[in-house]
């Protein structure tokens, strides 16, 4: 949607990580290494030139999808989710906004659509993500989540996001 004339909003998609990973080189963009049904859609439709995409990984954080990764076996629930801290997976969501906080911080800082689609097992951290928000103070972003949906369903939702248009 256009804001003055020459001028658009920047439309950004953060996706959850994926538990089916390729095998392949040590390092390899997250987008390839990621390789369960969102991210199989997903790469059908990414362009590069046009789309800003980030994911959302227990072990990294929030990462754009280009940056290398190594494969690596870790979820939500697992006991070394975010690598560098230690504790309980609980007493880790409770700190998720700070793992994940700067580089959310900066794209809610710009005039962007951010539309975030996250599966079954991020769920618990939406709450964490409004206290980013909140933390954050006033955003320019506009924000909306996609994540009470069954796969198929998420997969078009993904579909229609890359066709520009995102069902309300």
């Amino acid at each position: 949607s256009g804001r003055e004339a020459g001028t658009m909003t920047s439309r950004v998609l953060i996706l959850g990580c994926s538990a089916t990973k390729a095998k392949g080189p040590i390092l390899m963009p997250a987008w390839q290494r990621y390789d369960g049904p969102m991210w199989r859609t997903f790469r059908q439709y990414w362009d590069r030139e046009r789309h800003e995409v980030w994911v959302l990984s227990a072990y990294h954080g929030l990462i754009r999808c280009t940056t290398k990764i190594e494969l690596y076996e870790q979820g939500l629930d697992d006991p070394d989710a975010y690598s560098d801290w230690r504790g309980t997976a609980k007493e880790k969501l409770l700190r998720f906004p700070v793992f994940v906080g700067d580089p959310l911080r900066k794209l809610l800082a710009r005039d962007i659509e951010l539309t975030v689609m996250l599966g079954e097992g991020y769920r618990n951290v939406i709450g964490q993500w409004e206290l980013v928000l909140t933390q954050a103070g006033p955003s320019t972003a506009k924000v909306r989540y996609v994540t009470r949906l069954a796969i198929g369903e998420q997969r078009v939702a993904l579909r229609h996001w890359f066709e520009e248009h995102v069902p309300a």
